[in-house]
């Protein structure tokens, strides 16, 4: 009986094994079928998503060497860090004369001062000090010398950009509160107090208050000196005033006379504080022959350093000798803006003065 039992028991589980493999024979074929009919069906939704999958092509390494792409950098956050928007300004209220930047100021031909071949080397010298440093001093050396070999006039502006860049990152010294000895007694010496962000009401912050008490005490040293502030209208609540005028009503209530000031207030950038400046003092202070800048002490990097840029694009693009050179500097002690003087940042501000457009 058992026996019996066992052999049913063995038959039924074969044909189970024989339904089993039916069936999957049966819904292999079907797919089969369905595939050959339609054969791109099954990767058709891995093509229609290739694009969530795929890279983007790596750029080109320009220059060789550095470990960035050669597209000229956004300008950095200003130092005058309020709207960009140029202030209309009621000269009659103003008592004391405002500098006008000329109309004219006989940049011509700036459209053609690069090539193709120029552009790349300038590009390479800016970007191996900007993330080489010092270190890569041998490389820049070497793409000046094939600079001045295709173009001897660029090769030597850039040669004083990029020593004058290198001096402020690796041997300026920030001079505290006094302007060295020897500089001119005579106004041949501009002394350039830097503008600061106003207040909402438009009265200045306790930086620029200080920017300005060091420059009045510089005045005392260098009693001939002109005097130049700069800065526009950056107020966030009141675009009536800038910092410029604001700056000089103070030196004004402080016994400096209006006709030795020179007040530019049309900048938004330090760059623009150099650029401005630099037009007003070749086309209606040619005596001035050095400039000493005052500022804050993190800021005093890059003012020396785009005052000269400044200086050195007008005789470029004027064919002159440069008309001036930064010679000095005053700040105090000031943290928390250590940005200004950073290589990196320092380098974006390079390219921005040399664009012919800026």
């Amino acid at each position: 009986m058992n026996g019996i039992k066992k052999q049913q028991k063995r038959s039924g589980s074969a044909v189970k094994t024989v339904l089993l493999i039916l069936a999957f024979l049966f819904m292999t074929g079907t797919v089969a079928f369905r595939y050959f009919q339609n054969p791109e069906r099954k990767i058709q939704p891995i093509l229609e998503n290739q694009h969530e999958f795929t890279a983007e092509p790596a750029p080109p390494l320009l220059p060789q060497n550095v470990p960035e792409q050669t597209e000229i950098p956004s300008p950095e956050e200003p130092e005058n860090k309020g709207s960009r928007s140029e202030p209309e300004t009621d000269e009659k209220q103003i008592p004391f004369q405002v500098s006008i930047i000329p109309e004219e100021t006989r940049f011509n031909g700036t459209e053609k001062e690069y090539t193709a071949e120029t552009y790349q080397l300038v590009t390479d010298l800016v970007y191996t000090y900007r993330y080489l440093g010092a270190a890569g001093w041998p490389q820049v050396e070497d793409t000046l010398s094939s600079l001045k070999a295709v173009d001897p006039k660029l090769g030597e502006l850039w040669d004083g950009i990029m020593r004058k860049w290198a001096y402020v990152s690796e041997e300026l010294v920030v001079d505290s509160a006094v302007l060295p000895d020897g500089l001119p007694q005579d106004n041949s010496l501009c002394i350039a107090v830097m503008g600061y962000q106003l207040l909402p009401d438009g009265s200045m912050a306790a930086e620029l208050l200080k920017r300005c008490e060091t420059g009045l005490a510089l005045l005392e040293k260098y009693p001939h000196a002109l005097l130049a502030l700069t800065g526009g209208g950056t107020s966030p609540l009141n675009k009536e005033v800038t910092e410029a005028e604001t700056m000089a009503e103070w030196f004004q209530s402080h016994g400096v006379s209006g006709d030795r000031m020179i007040v530019e207030n049309k900048s938004m950038t330090t760059g623009q504080n150099a650029k401005n400046t630099c037009a007003i003092l070749t086309d209606q202070y040619p005596q001035v022959k050095e400039i000493a800048v005052v500022s804050s002490s993190y800021h005093i990097p890059q003012c020396e350093l785009l005052f000269t840029e400044a200086a050195l694009l007008y005789a470029y693009r004027n064919g002159c000798d440069v008309p001036y050179a930064v010679t000095g500097n005053a700040s105090f002690a000031a943290v928390g803006n250590e940005e200004y003087s950073d290589l990196s940042n320092l380098g974006a501000d390079i390219w921005v003065m040399a664009d012919p457009n800026y």
